[in-house]
């Protein structure tokens, strides 16, 4: 698990590749926690049950790119 003191290096020397994946996994990390259907391909994935293309998904990978919705309300599908 990351410090504080490990975090703190210059971002500004990470290539655009680095920081879209930085900010795809804080973005992933925000979500997780308030979207069911997401909650469970990343726990698939995070125990090894899933393989490494679960969030690839486009359903999946759209819910982590919008975010969480405000006010902690869980999204509903209609497909």
């Amino acid at each position: 698990m990351a410090t504080t003191p490990d975090r703190a290096w210059e971002q500004s020397r990470l290539s655009w590749h680095v920081k879209a994946g930085n900010w795809f996994m804080n973005r992933l990390i925000d979500t997780v926690p308030h979207d069911p259907q997401l909650y469970t391909a990343f726990s698939g994935l995070f125990h090894m049950t899933a393989g490494p293309l679960t969030l690839a998904d486009p359903r999946l990978l759209s819910r982590v790119l919008i975010g969480p919705r405000p006010g902690g309300r869980p999204r509903t599908t209609t497909a």
